[in-house]
């Protein structure tokens, strides 16, 4: 065979791998929109382990996954256990945080972040606590899909 031939080959092979591996990279499968599910074990696993490595007693996260957990299980806290009496400003500015770092990624189409952007806006509605489970899932599983699309940055 012609040493060209066998070059083109070669570059064609070394490309079609490439590629291949570039799109198997950055595909995460997202949950549903909508969803009113309880957080299934692969989220909750995934979300302890961020709890457990990334969020400092006291005081913020270094981490972008454990500084968005961090604030929405605040947030949560606030409303279910204290109906948002002692709710602050920085609650505000945490779920703009979140919501930002989220879309910031460029990870979650567009109806994922309509959803994303419909929840924290509900949330931000401090005089009407939320205390129901499925808004809290959602953004639980958008942080997670965060971190399994940014895994080799935080948590190693």
């Amino acid at each position: 065979m012609n040493k060209k031939w066998l070059l083109l080959i070669f570059i064609l092979f070394v490309f079609n791998g490439f590629a291949q591996k570039s799109v198997k990279q950055n595909f995460i499968k997202f949950h549903p929109i909508s969803s009113s599910d309880p957080l299934d074990s692969a989220y909750s696993a995934v979300a302890d382990s961020i709890w457990e490595h990334c969020v400092p007693s006291r005081g913020k996260s270094n981490y972008t996954a454990g500084e968005m957990l961090r604030i929405l299980y605040n947030v949560k806290d606030e409303a279910q256990r204290n109906g948002n009496v002692n709710w602050r400003s920085d609650y505000k500015k945490g779920l703009r945080f979140i919501q930002e770092s989220l879309f910031e990624a460029s990870l979650f189409p567009k109806e994922i972040q309509k959803e994303i952007k419909k929840d924290i806006k509900r949330l931000k509605k401090y005089r009407r606590p939320y205390t129901q489970e499925d808004i809290y899932n959602r953004l639980v599983r958008r942080i997670v899909e965060y971190q399994w699309n940014f895994k080799n940055q935080e948590l190693n």
